[in-house]
């Protein structure tokens, strides 16, 4: 009968993310310049080697990464699962016209010091373990929906943060420019 359709084979599938980004685990080597782009500059690297960054990233800061590239210039928006800067040596700063949005958290922990002079959005909770975190004028935390800042650790919260953002601070926080908060 030609209204029937003939049986369906079966057939291999492939799963796919729907974005086409791999959640991957990328630590900062900074190997060819300090710029964070998108699918550009090997200036990251995996468990394979070096490579480039992907959105939906897990990011590490840390001491292996080239001194020399340690101002990281960010000109685009970074969609990131999480960032980690944890580092004791390399002293970060983070600038450009981009800024680190995505459905994450960014953590501060180690003795050196994290600068902030770029915008970031992530909903996520914005963690400082150790050492100093500073917002500078230009910077801006304005999704975040918890800052917690441990003893022993600082914010100095300058530019611009999520006045909604809940703050727990068993550390030192010092307020200065536009920063509005909710609650301490």
């Amino acid at each position: 009968n030609s209204n029937e359709m003939d049986p369906i084979s079966p057939v291999d599938v492939t799963v796919m993310d729907v974005i086409g980004y791999d959640a991957a685990n990328l630590t900062w080597t900074g190997a060819a310049s300090g710029v964070w782009d998108i699918f550009n500059t090997s200036n990251w690297a995996n468990s394979s080697g070096p490579t480039l960054y992907t959105d939906s990233a897990n990011v590490v800061f840390d001491d292996t990464g080239s001194s020399t590239h340690i101002t990281i210039t960010l000109n685009q928006q970074a969609y990131t699962t999480s960032v980690l800067f944890d580092s004791n040596i390399n002293n970060y700063t983070l600038s450009g016209t981009g800024g680190i949005t995505g459905l994450g958290s960014l953590i501060n922990s180690g003795t050196s010091p994290l600068t902030i002079n770029t915008s970031t959005s992530y909903p996520g909770p914005t963690t400082i373990t150790g050492g100093v975190l500073t917002l500078s004028a230009t910077g801006q935390l304005t999704g975040s929906t918890s800052i917690t800042i441990a003893s022993g650790a600082m914010m100095n919260a300058i530019g611009t943060s999520s006045p909604s953002a809940a703050i727990v601070a068993n550390g030192t926080i010092n307020f200065g420019g536009s920063t509005a908060h909710a609650s301490i």
